[in-house]
C-alpha cells in the first residue's frame, strides 16, 4: 500500500491552521477526511501524541505479515510501556485467570491507564494506545451496527440510516469477507432455531459485518483505508509526537491549541479557525478539562459495556481443519444482535484460537471444533461512573492525572445474570459449555470500548456535553469525536456508529467554518 493520499507527515513547527484535528484514529481520521472533502480550500492539521509506526503509516496491524514488524508496531504504540509484553506472559497470566477469575491483561499496542499514572479503580483493564492510527492500527474491525435503545433519538431513522451506510462504506465493511465452512453453518443453524422471533424482526444470527476489504489477501482496515479517501492534493497534514496541552479559548470560540513536541518538550501556540478533538474517551475530556472547559458532565456517565466470556464444544462426525490466523479461510466470526426485543445482549462467536481475549482450553479432539462464546451486556447508565481530573498530579504526559470511579450496579449484576442464561441457551444451540465453571467474566474495561464521557444530549441541562452535531455547548467553533460521544447504552461494538457520528459532525464543522 502506498501512502500517495495519506496526510503529509510535518516535521516543521506550524503556527497556523484553518481546522486542527486531535487524534488520528478511526474517528480522527474520518472527521479530517470529510473534512478535507468539504471544506478543499482549508488546511487541516491533524496532531497525534503518538510516534510514527515503523511501515506504512494507518496500515492494521493485521496486514503486517513479518511478524517481528508487527511487533516494534505494537511496542510503539504503547505509550510508557517500551517492552514486549511477550507471548509466555500472556499465556501464563491467562491460564491464572482461568484459576483465579478474570485478570488484568494489557493488549499488544495498549497501555494500561494505571501505566499512564491514573489510578483505574472500579475499571482496572482501562487501556489505551498513543501512536498514528491509534486503536484503528489495532482494533479486530467488528463493525455491528447499532439498534433500538442502542440508538440516540437526536438522529431521526432515516438520519441513522445514511449515516450509517456512509461509515460503512468509508470503513469497507462487508459479511463476506469469509467462505462459508462446516462450524460456521453449524453455528447459524443452530441459533436461527434457538431464536426465530429475531430471524424475524431482521436481527437474527449472521456472520460478523468486518472492516475488512475481501480478496486473496484479505486488507483490515485501518486508517490508511480511510485515507485513501483523501484527493491527491488535499491540505491535510500531521504532526505526531505532537502532545496538545490546552485549547485556546476566547468568549465562545477556541482561537488554536498550545502543544508540545514530546521528543525535546519545545511548546507553541497553532491558531485555528476550528477544533475537532478525537483523542478517545479519557484523554478528550482530559484536554476540556486541562483548558478549562468543565460543564457538568464532562468525563461522567463512563459507560464500558461488560464482557462474559465462555468456551463452546460443537462436535462433528469428522476430523475438521482448525483456523490458524485471521486471514484463514476457516476464520469466521459470527453474530448474535442485539435487540431489546428479543435478545438484548451482543454476541459473537469466533474461533477459539482468534478470540482477541486470550482464553485457556484445549482442543478436545480432531472431530470437536471449539469456538469461544463472547456476550457484551448493555452498562447501567449513572452520572456517578466518572472520570476526576486532578488539579495537581500530573500523568506521564504532563496532563492532569485521572481517577477513575466506576462500579456495576444491582441492575448490571441482573443483566450479567441474565447474559449467562443467554449464552447457555446459545451454547446448547451449537454445541456444550465447558463445565464446571464456563463462564469467565472479564475485568471493567476490558472491552476497550469506553463511552459517554462527551456525551451528546438535546439541551444544554447539564447531563451532556455535546449538542447532536458534536459540537460542545457554549462554544461556536469546538467539535468532538469518538466513543464518548454516545449517551445510550449500548451491547455492540461502537466504532461503526462513533465513524457515522463524526462524519455527520464534520459535516455541521464545515458549514460552520466562515
Amino acid at each position: 500500500m502506498s501512502e500517495t493520499n495519506a496526510p503529509v507527515r510535518e516535521t516543521g513547527r506550524p503556527v497556523a491552521a484553518d481546522i486542527v484535528v486531535v487524534g488520528s484514529g478511526p474517528v480522527g481520521s474520518a472527521a479530517a477526511t470529510r473534512l478535507a472533502l468539504l471544506r478543499p480550500e482549508a488546511s487541516v492539521l491533524v496532531l497525534e501524541v503518538g510516534p510514527w509506526l515503523p511501515g506504512t503509516a494507518g496500515v492494521n496491524v493485521k496486514n503486517v505479515p513479518d511478524l517481528e514488524q508487527r511487533a516494534a508496531m505494537q511496542v510503539r504504540s504503547q505509550g510508557p510501556i517500551q517492552q514486549s509484553y511477550g507471548v509466555s506472559v500472556l499465556q501464563d497470566r491467562t491460564r491464572r485467570a482461568a484459576r483465579e477469575g478474570s485478570d488484568v491483561l494489557a493488549r499488544p499496542g495498549t497501555f494500561l491507564l494505571s501505566a499512564l499514572g491514573g489510578a483505574p479503580g472500579g475499571m482496572p483493564a482501562a487501556a489505551l494506545s498513543s501512536n498514528v492510527g491509534g486503536m484503528g492500527v489495532h482494533w479486530t474491525c467488528a463493525c455491528p451496527w447499532p439498534y433500538g435503545s442502542e440508538r440516540t433519538d437526536l438522529l431521526s431513522a432515516d438520519e441513522w440510516s445514511s449515516s450509517l451506510q456512509e461509515a460503512r462504506s468509508l470503513l469497507r465493511v462487508t459479511q463476506n469477507a469469509f467462505p462459508a465452512t462446516a462450524t460456521g453453518e453449524r453455528v447459524l443453524a443452530g441459533l436461527r432455531e434457538e431464536y426465530p422471533d429475531a430471524v424475524k424482526i431482521g436481527r437474527g444470527p449472521t456472520t460478523m459485518p468486518l472492516a475488512v476489504s475481501p480478496g486473496e489477501h484479505r486488507e483490515w482496515t485501518g486508517p490508511a483505508k480511510i485515507w485513501e479517501q483523501l484527493p491527491s492534493d488535499a491540505k491535510v497534514r500531521l504532526r505526531a509526537e505532537t502532545l496538545v496541552t490546552r485549547l485556546i479559548v476566547e468568549g465562545d470560540d477556541v482561537r488554536g491549541v498550545e502543544v508540545r513536541d514530546v521528543p525535546t518538550g519545545e511548546t507553541w501556540r497553532i491558531d485555528a479557525r476550528l477544533v475537532f478533538v478525537a483523542a478517545d474517551s479519557f484523554r478528550t475530556p482530559q484536554l476540556l478539562w486541562a483548558s478549562g472547559i468543565r460543564p457538568q458532565a464532562l468525563g461522567r456517565y463512563l459507560n464500558d459495556h461488560t464482557q462474559v466470556m465462555s468456551l463452546v464444544d460443537v462436535d462433528f462426525d469428522e476430523p475438521q481443519e482448525r483456523a490458524s490466523g485471521d486471514d484463514d479461510p476457516l476464520a469466521g466470526v459470527y453474530w448474535l444482535p442485539f435487540s431489546d426485543e428479543v435478545h438484548p445482549f451482543h454476541g459473537q462467536i469466533m474461533h477459539f484460537e482468534l478470540s482477541p481475549v486470550p482464553l485457556t482450553g484445549e482442543v478436545r479432539n480432531a472431530n470437536t471444533q471449539t469456538v469461544g462464546l463472547g456476550y457484551f451486556v448493555p452498562k447501567d447508565l449513572r452520572p456517578e461512573d466518572r472520570i476526576v481530573f486532578s488539579e495537581s498530579r500530573r500523568d506521564f504526559y504532563g496532563m492532569p492525572a485521572m481517577t477513575v470511579e466506576y462500579g456495576l450496579t444491582e441492575v448490571d449484576e441482573e443483566r450479567i445474570e441474565l447474559a449467562k442464561t443467554y449464552m447457555r441457551r446459545s451454547a446448547a444451540a451449537i454445541g456444550r459449555l465447558r463445565e464446571p465453571d464456563p463462564f469467565l467474566l472479564l475485568q471493567p474495561g476490558s472491552s476497550l470500548h469506553y463511552q459517554g464521557t462527551v456525551r451528546m444530549g438535546a439541551t444544554d441541562d447539564g447531563t451532556s456535553v455535546t449538542d447532536g452535531t458534536c459540537r460542545v455547548w457554549g462554544l461556536s467553533n469546538l467539535y468532538l469525536g469518538g466513543n464518548g460521544v454516545i449517551p445510550t447504552p449500548t451491547a455492540g461494538n461502537p466504532t461503526l456508529t462513533s465513524v457515522a457520528l463524526a462524519l455527520r459532525a464534520a459535516e455541521a464543522a464545515a458549514k460552520s467554518l466562515s
